[in-house]
């Protein structure tokens, strides 16, 4: 049922002889798709607010006003009589889950706007609705205007849901349930100024309305009057919407002179032919250039009132144009529809011929490409093809060539193509590798050379390359080499550049001169020896040499030498020889292993040197000089080391303590030269007389003399002496000098 906001359009269709209306039943098929468009009328169900102020207050949707409604229309104007005035007549209704029902309506009686309650409601529908239902309502309702006159109206419903099944139309196709409603009604009216009263019975009218599940108001509905026992159809209504044509899909661009099929769409009802009647004819229109409709040109037209296509055709005198519309009219009904929607261009006679033309060369290398640009031509598009196959996708203006072949830019409108000039593209591809060989040895000494040979192709240059870097001047086929390096023969053509085979050249030159050192220095004393280092020196091999001379098995990297001489080393390879540095080693004699010699309880060896004691093996703290004094009984050695850092260790003395104290004994200040060959130069602390002595190393007294002697003085050796270690003894009352000291003549 229809609520507040809802509208319903409906076809009035004509009245036709021998409509079987009546007929119906359970599971029954009611076939109307022969009615035909006369009229329409829109249903639009209203607010109750939206009337009138007076009507919205009385007939206010409230759970306790009797008269509430909940939707309203305008209602059928009253008819026309001589003794009162009834205008703006509105209906209202009350829609619930139970029944949908009439509850007043409202009007302007001579003017004056009036709400009227039905004294009884009008219940139009009682739900729910069931095949076999019969149901009555009883409604009424009057409005008086005093001293002026009273209008009543009284009207018995009875409703009988007397089918179902599936109804036809010419607008679709429905599952319905009918329901034959009865109307018996009367009017009374009084007039007071005539004092005149009137009882009018209504016609009775019945109503055949089709309900379908979705629709606000009866998906068909015819309606009677019986007249002398006959009834007569003076109403048919179906649900419809606002018949429309509109084409379909149509090309963009048409040339004059053609024709084509032209699909529409109808929305509607439009009327089949019949008898005294034509059928509907829609007939398509062609607007100008600009889309307007003013002086439309018939293009075609079909007898038809369905949807489908139909042949038109363009006039061949039509103007070239980018702005023409198509429109379908209708004849029965008459109806305009509107045109495609968007604008045709209308061609007339084939496009002009582009030309095209290359940006470049017409030479194309593999991976490369060659841009060709065509010429712009009004209102066509463009389709490149190469060998007179099109190029899918290559519809722009340029195109850029990949591959060689014969190209074409076709110009096309919907009249036909036009071919452009042809340009030919040739394609060419990096030319081939060379293949380098050497024709000796690629191994060789510094000064010598290898010749590297291409192999001969035709249409490139040649350039030579080392380590990646093209060698200047290098652009012969063939290569002499003499430095090392990777050698490759680039060919070039004008697609570019391929590399040959790689060939490494290796240039071997003498080795690098190893450097000799020593970790410890150049001296060691006699009996040692010294560690000689060498610096390695890769792809050679070693070899020691004393002054100059190879030392037998010495090829190590490192050699011990015990010798003094000048020693250097050589580093070899298939090259040639290099010599390192020389270092001159010394090997310092020792010092004469020491004797020790005593003279009662004084110890004493050959002076001139650095001493050690050692008394049973152990060292003496203190005892750094040439005389020791020993006060116990033992073992003694004393180890000299010379200037040179080389020592030597006496052999063990045994001595023997005497117990004799002979008083406080000094070493000589000063004694030189040590060794000495015919005199002695000593230094003592006090000049004065002294016994000089010289014991010899057995300690036999050799020689003895009185002398004066000075702080410095020189003592004279005699002749008969012989070389070896003796002790120089001076003493007086006062002191005892002693040293050691070697004769050495």
């Amino acid at each position: 049922m229809p609520s507040a906001g809802d509208t319903a359009r409906r076809t009035q269709a004509p009245i036709q002889l021998g409509l079987n209306y009546q007929a119906t039943g359970a599971n029954h098929t009611w076939n109307f798709t022969n009615l035909r468009y006369q009229a329409q009328q829109v249903d639009t169900f209203l607010s109750v607010s939206s009337t009138n102020f007076l009507y919205a207050l009385f007939f206010s949707n409230l759970p306790f006003n009797t008269n509430r409604a909940n939707v309203a229309t305008n209602g059928q104007a009253f008819p026309a009589n001589p003794f009162i005035t009834i205008t703006d007549p509105y209906n209202f209704y009350y829609r619930s889950s139970t029944d949908y029902r009439q509850v007043g309506l409202g009007a302007s009686f001579q003017g004056i706007p009036l709400p009227v309650a039905y004294t009884q409601k009008d219940k139009i529908y009682e739900f729910p609705l069931n095949y076999g239902d019969v149901d009555t309502s009883v409604s009424a309702w009057n409005v008086a205007l005093p001293s002026l006159i009273y209008y009543g109206s009284n009207q018995t419903r009875i409703n009988e849901v007397d089918g179902w099944g599936t109804l036809n139309t010419p607008y679709g196709t429905y599952q319905a349930l009918r329901v034959k409603t009865t109307l018996i009604a009367s009017d009374t009216i009084s007039i007071d100024t005539l004092n005149l009263g009137l009882n009018i019975d209504r016609p009775l009218t019945r109503e055949y309305k089709w309900l379908a599940n979705g629709d606000i108001v009866p998906v068909l509905q015819i309606t009677t009057t019986e007249i002398f026992g006959i009834e007569i159809v003076n109403s048919i209504l179906f649900r419809d919407v606002v018949p429309n044509v509109t084409p379909g899909i149509l090309p963009t661009a048409i040339c004059a002179g053609s024709t084509l099929q032209l699909p529409f769409t109808e929305q509607g009802t439009f009327n089949a032919g019949a008898l005294f009647s034509a059928g509907n004819k829609f007939t398509a229109q062609l607007s100008d250039a600009s889309g307007d409709f003013s002086n439309a040109v018939n293009i075609g037209d079909t007898t038809s009132n369905q949807s489908g296509n139909f042949s038109v055709v363009i006039p061949a005198n039509t103007p070239a144009g980018n702005g023409y519309r198509i429109r379908i009219t209708s004849s029965n009904p008459a109806v305009t529809g509107a045109d495609n929607g968007i604008d045709i261009r209308i061609d007339n006679g084939l496009p002009a011929a582009s030309t095209i033309q290359s940006n470049s060369s017409t030479s194309l290398c593999i991976g490369d490409s060659i841009e060709l640009a065509g010429s712009a031509v009004t209102d066509a598009v463009y389709q490149w093809t190469l060998n007179n196959t099109s190029l899918t996708g290559e519809t722009a203006l340029n195109l850029y060539a990949v591959s060689g072949g014969n190209y074409l830019l076709q110009t096309i409108n919907s009249c036909g193509a036009t071919s452009s000039n042809l340009i030919t593209i040739t394609l060419d591809s990096l030319p081939a590798a060379s293949s380098i060989i050497a024709a000796g040895n690629t191994t060789f000494c510094t000064g010598d050379s290898v010749v590297l040979n291409g192999s001969l192709l035709n249409g490139v240059q040649y350039q030579w390359a080392a380590n990646g870097i093209d060698i200047t001047g290098a652009t012969a086929i063939d290569l002499t080499v003499n430095q090392a390096g990777i050698y490759t023969l680039n060919t070039t053509n004008n697609c570019g550049t391929t590399s040959s085979n790689s060939i490494a050249v290796t240039v071997d030159s003498l080795p690098q001169a190893a450097a000799v050192t020593s970790a410890s220095g150049l001296i060691f004393c006699a009996g040692d020896s010294l560690l000689l280092n060498g610096s390695t020196v890769n792809g050679a091999t070693y070899q020691w040499q004393e002054s100059g001379n190879d030392i037998s098995g010495a090829t190590a990297i490192n050699i011990y030498v015990s010798q003094s001489g000048i020693y250097s080393l050589k580093t070899i390879n298939n090259c040639g020889v290099s010599t390192s540095n020389t270092l001159s080693v010394t090997a310092e004699p020792l010092p004469p292993t020491p004797v020790i010699i005593s003279s009662n309880d004084t110890l004493f060896t050959a002076g001139g040197y650095s001493y050690a004691w050692y008394f049973n093996g152990t060292l003496i703290q203190g005892a750094v000089d040439s005389v020791l004094i020993a006060t116990t009984t033992g073992v003694y050695e004393v180890v000299i080391t010379s200037a040179n850092s080389c020592s030597s260790t006496s052999l063990p003395f045994n001595y023997v303590a005497s117990g004799i104290n002979y008083g406080p004994v000094f070493s000589l200040l000063n004694l030189y030269p040590n060794p000495a060959q015919e005199l002695l130069n000593v230094e003592v602390k006090e000049s004065g007389s002294y016994t000089v002595e010289i014991i010899a190393a057995d300690g036999k007294l050799v020689m003895s003399t009185q002398q004066m002697l000075e702080l410095k003085s020189v003592i004279m050796l005699s002749s008969t002496l012989e070389n070896g270690t003796y002790l120089l003894r001076i003493s007086n009352e006062k002191s005892v000098y002693q040293q050691p000291f070697i004769l050495n003549r």
